[in-house]
């Protein structure tokens, strides 16, 4: 018999509504608009009811995916008239109510609601992020305190470079717009309520795991326990990452069946009703829910089990494929922009992988014992099912996530069951927590040792560029018809097998294209990083080749680009010269991707930056290459000259004149690099008559020590651009500014525009910019 799935497309239909919505602009027009259709078809779907039609049911499909876009458009056009957007830039006195409060040692982060700011006569309910860094103040806070705190509210960093990643849509997503950074603080009240009680438990517990347990013992509890993932070490972090282990440390279905599975086995041992039961039960996942924080895993799984539970106790059929659409439509009732989290996103995928796929799969190993068959296909069903989405967010997939799970989930369950009932036990007996603890370091020492050494050595990580939407739709088609395919039940080779074959090997090819994409092989593309006041610039060559030109404070924006792109491997890098805001980003590059060259200026004088590079070099078998003016590169069609720095004189000059100063040729296109120069290199280069240039990277960041006259006629570019981001310095100098504007030179800065990008076929060029 057939089940059914009304709620599944209700919640498609639902769900199209809002990612329509999510991608037009908020409008007051667009929600009259289609608030008349959604009259309309409210009429239509009444009176299609009435008369029994075939077409209700689609009306109502298409009733739903409107009022999934009303919904989302309403919540986005009432931030667009919140009074809250014009006041911020603003330094205010604000009070309001702390809602959430996570400290470390470094810094404070609260959210807080109840906003009023007297001096602008605004009070509201939404929310802010404030951020108090110590030792600037030495209030803590915590859930129910009321404050009065002096800021600059201001709206979070968006993503500013390709392949980077946007703050303010993170917090967008959690119903935060304003941020600001504290300079005074002040706990001026508290407001009792029935959830403090929980925060006060759960600051006890935490108490308890910090009196029994080390400090990253405890921390690694806190985060498995109760959802505190703040405090855990970067390094612990990275590791579950690198090996797709991630999910353990997240409050899921997991953890939460532990829990239902305990309160049952004592609800039967005492005797009670499966009344009582189901009450305890929902009654205890609640609290718990509440206790770890409304995260959408932790929701998804309390919501779940208990429709299933309810279910059961109505001697319900259940679908769960119903169920999770059920749950799901709960979800975005609650936070419609919960569907564009990676935290949705996986924690359904991964339900829905398991639920389909394990069952396929389980008949293959039917050899193995049952527990294992089972933990084995949930895990392949999982990772065959999460992978788009993981090579969408983090570019990176482990290999090795199969071992690792089948190796560490025993050991974290174990700690997991151990770390419940130590919770309980801490509260009534110290020599049984003592017993406990102990046993539970062991197992926290094992399962870390463990994973270290995976990750050492096992994790096998696949890095892959970013698939686009239709890629992901093709490889999730490949998947259902290979699954189908897999059934028993299909005759191979028979007129079905064949036609679902043809589509999976049609779907490849497809796949393959749109991955690998074609190459113009008359283009050269730049990529002009906004890397704050520092420079970053990347190379594409017409055939292929990458480079790279200074890397920033810290590579994490241009690794981010290189791993979206799916690049590996660099043919080149040029380290115009050995500060911090040129060569600190290029430090962590060198070590993470495969790099052919560095090439640097000579003489380059030794420094802790320059030293790193030799070392990291020695130990890859990288060629360090020393250039000097006369110097030239051929990557054909692409010649790379440099103009400086130039013998003698260099070796007396200090850093900043001892950039390289390339010129990077390709037929009739110039793009002149200056590092860092001043004036006195430029008075000295302006001889040289092969300065000429379509394009001049303004050197020093728009320094006034930099960019003379003279200099600027040589070159005589037609577009000026400066890599420059907040500093105590006043750059870009607007005597610069205003010099090369005097000359009708275009000047893009990245401060302002974001990444710049260039791309020229060698006759003509054109630029466009990452933010508009």
């Amino acid at each position: 018999m057939k089940v059914k799935r009304r709620l599944v497309k209700i919640f498609i239909a639902f769900s199209l509504g809002l990612v329509i919505a999510h991608y037009l602009l908020p409008s007051i027009q667009t929600i009259k608009w289609i608030s008349s259709l959604i009259g309309l078809f409210v009429i239509g779907t009444v009176y299609s009811w009435y008369h029994t039609t075939d077409k209700s049911n689609l009306l109502i499909l298409v009733l739903i995916f409107l009022l999934g876009i009303v919904y989302l458009q309403t919540l986005n056009l009432e931030w667009q008239q919140d009074k809250l957007k014009q006041i911020v830039g603003n330094k205010v006195r604000l009070k309001g109510r702390v809602i959430k409060a996570e400290i470390t040692n470094k810094r404070a982060s609260y959210v807080v609601t109840d906003l009023k700011i007297p001096e602008f006569d605004y009070s509201s309910t939404r929310r802010i992020l404030l951020t108090d860094w110590y030792p600037n103040s030495q209030v803590r806070l915590s859930y129910g305190d009321r404050i009065a705190a002096t800021t600059r509210l201001e709206f979070p960093n968006r993503q500013r470079n390709p392949g980077g990643f946007s703050y303010r849509s993170y917090l967008k997503q959690q119903g935060i717009y304003v941020v600001g950074q504290i300079k005074q603080l002040e706990k001026i009240g508290h407001q009792d309520s029935l959830i403090e009680l929980l925060f006060n438990l759960k600051s006890q517990i935490i108490a308890n795991f910090d009196s029994y347990f080390s400090g990253t013992n405890s921390q690694f509890l806190q985060a498995l326990l109760l959802g505190v993932k703040f405090k855990l070490p970067a390094k612990i972090n990275e590791r579950f990452r690198e090996l797709g282990i991630s999910h353990l440390l997240v409050i899921s279905g997991f953890h939460i069946g532990i829990i239902s599975y305990l309160i049952y086995s004592l609800g039967e041992q005492f005797g009670l009703s499966d009344g009582l039961i189901l009450f305890l039960t929902s009654f205890s996942l609640g609290v718990y829910l509440l206790l770890v924080g409304v995260q959408t895993s932790s929701l998804r799984a309390v919501l779940l089990i208990n429709l299933v539970l309810i279910g059961k106790y109505f001697d319900r059929k259940i679908d769960l494929y119903n169920l999770l659409a059920g749950v799901g439509l709960i979800i975005l009732l609650i936070n419609p922009r919960s569907l564009f989290t990676v935290s949705f996103q996986l924690s359904f995928g991964a339900v829905i992988a398991i639920v389909y796929l394990a069952p396929v799969l389980e008949r293959y190993f039917i050899w193995l014992p049952t527990r294992l068959n089972q933990m084995l296909t949930a895990t392949l069903a999982a990772q065959v099912g999460l992978f788009p989405i993981l090579a969408y967010y983090f570019n990176q997939v482990s290999l090795g996530g199969l071992i690792a799970n089948l190796l560490v989930m025993p050991i974290v369950s174990l700690i997991l069951w151990l770390g419940m009932i130590f919770i309980v036990v801490s509260f009534f007996s110290q020599i049984a927590t003592e017993i406990l603890a102990f046993i539970i370091k062991l197992l926290i020492f094992m399962a870390l040792q463990l994973v270290e050494w995976l990750a050492n050595y096992i994790a096998f990580k696949l890095f892959v560029a970013t698939p686009s939407l239709l890629g992901i739709i093709i490889y999730y088609i490949v998947v259902y018809y290979l699954s189908q395919l897999m059934k028993l039940s299909l005759i191979p080779y028979s007129k079905q097998y064949r036609k679902k074959a043809s589509i999976i090997a049609l779907s490849l090819v497809l796949l393959l294209i749109l991955q690998l994409g074609f190459i113009n092989q008359q283009q050269l593309k730049i990529i002009f990083f906004d890397v704050g006041s520092a420079d970053g610039v990347y190379f594409r060559l017409p055939t292929g080749e990458h480079i790279l030109v200074d890397a920033g404070k810290n590579g994490g924006e241009i690794i981010n680009f290189l791993r979206m792109q799916g690049i590996n491997h660099l043919d080149a890098i040029f380290v115009s010269h050995f500060h911090k805001d040129h060569v600190g980003g290029v430090l962590p590059i060198v070590k993470k991707f495969a790099v052919n060259k560095v090439f640097y200026p000579s003489p380059a004088k030794k420094n802790e930056f320059k030293q790193q590079l030799t070392q990291i070099a020695k130990n890859k078998g990288i060629k360090l290459i020393k250039l000097m003016a006369g110097d030239k590169i051929s990557v054909f069609p692409i010649n790379i000259r440099a103009i400086g720095p130039s013998l003698p004189w260099a070796e007396e000059l200090k850093t900043n004149n001892n950039s390289l100063v390339l010129q990077v040729i390709y037929k009739q296109f110039r793009l002149l690099l200056t590092g860092d120069i001043e004036r006195l290199i430029e008075q000295r280069l302006v001889n040289n008559r092969k300065l000429k240039s379509s394009i001049l990277k303004v050197a020093h960041h728009g320094s006034s020590t930099s960019s003379t006259k003279r200099f600027i006629n040589s070159v005589n570019p037609y577009l000026a651009i400066i890599s420059v981001g907040k500093n105590n310095y006043g750059h870009p100098s607007p005597i610069v500014i205003n010099r090369l504007k005097s000359k009708g030179i275009k000047v893009l800065r990245t401060d302002k525009k974001g990444a710049i990008t260039i791309i020229t076929d060698g006759e003509r060029y054109k630029y466009n910019t990452f933010l508009n």
